[in-house]
């Protein structure tokens, strides 16, 4: 099992320890990155984030090299890609975002504000990939905000309950 590690930072790891290599940098992290929530992209929709300025068949070509060295990397079954699609391998590669959304939408408030480590890929870029990193941008802001509610709906809680101290840490 590999470990998409994107919140506070970007790496893969396996059994707790990074995976080097082409499958873990560049354009191939910023796939996995697209794919961590655990939603499927169809290959049109990753070629205008991450080869938007490549023409069709440059990008498509493009895309394939990184899914080759991704499943090269960390296993043939780490993305599948039925039809136009593609989509990480849940039983195969955990994401810290994914759980991290998972957790909010389960309702375990602390559980997920542990969860959330830092900003997404903090510290990662593509370089001259303008689309990708608007996509980074609108990402980040959208998790730090559900971050910054998770973390009212404790300080308010821990308020409700007239734990001012504990109310206060989480604010």
């Amino acid at each position: 099992m590999f470990s998409l590690k994107l919140l506070g930072g970007a790496s893969v790891e396996r059994s707790g320890s990074p995976v080097t290599g082409r499958a873990a940098r560049g354009h191939r992290l910023a796939l996995l990155a697209l794919l961590a929530r655990g939603r499927p992209l169809t290959r049109d929709q990753v070629l205008a984030v991450l080869f938007p300025e490549a023409d069709t068949d440059r990008g498509r070509r493009s895309l394939s090299d990184a899914i080759y060295l991704i499943r090269t990397g960390l296993g043939e079954d780490v993305l599948l890609a039925p039809g136009d699609e593609l989509r990480l391998n849940s039983e195969r590669v955990a994401s810290d975002v994914a759980e991290f959304e998972r957790l909010l939408d389960e309702g375990r408030t602390e559980d997920a504000v542990r969860a959330y480590t830092g900003p997404l890929l903090d510290g990662f870029h593509l370089a001259e990939c303008v689309e990708f990193e608007q996509w980074l941008d609108g990402e980040r802001l959208r998790l730090v905000a559900r971050y910054s509610a998770a973390l009212e709906r404790l300080a308010e809680a821990g308020e409700e309950r007239k734990e001012w101290a504990t109310a206060a840490g989480w604010w």
